[in-house]
């Protein structure tokens, strides 16, 4: 993070700009971005990303997607499959995380693991998963 409110985050090819609600400055990252555009010969699909707004930065969201132009997107959304949301997320919200952790250990009802492929599987999805997972969220306690 950085002193001026703007943060970064980027994992491969994504990347989540969080910024306090200032027009100025959002028109000068779109001025940022593009010359990133230029120099690198990298394209930026702003028709492919999305816009989150929350407090009241929500009253201009319509401006900052005609800055960045680019679609407003509604929270929760889900990023590196984790619920990403402004506010504490509700049960309804981690839905799709279990039904993943359902979907890794259904494999044992079609298939006759050893007991050292049952230990593995249970260390992958019973501890790398939530591992990573709140890993991830105290990493955006920080933002």
């Amino acid at each position: 993070m950085v002193d001026d409110g703007l943060s970064v985050l980027q994992y491969a090819d994504d990347t989540k700009i969080f910024m306090d609600n200032d027009l100025e400055r959002a028109k000068n990252m779109k001025l940022l971005l593009c010359a990133f555009e230029q120099l690198l010969g990298l394209k930026i699909n702003f028709h492919k990303s999305e816009l989150f707004c929350n407090g009241s930065a929500k009253d201009n969201q319509n401006e900052y997607a005609q800055i960045f132009g680019c679609n407003v997107g509604s929270f929760p959304f889900t990023y590196l499959g984790i619920p990403m949301h402004h506010r504490k997320l509700m049960n309804k919200d981690w839905k799709h995380v279990e039904e993943r952790f359902q979907k890794r250990l259904s494999c044992w009802r079609g298939k006759m693991l050893s007991v050292g492929g049952r230990l593995v599987l249970i260390n992958y999805v019973l501890s790398s998963l939530p591992m990573f997972m709140m890993s991830f969220l105290r990493y955006l306690e920080v933002f």
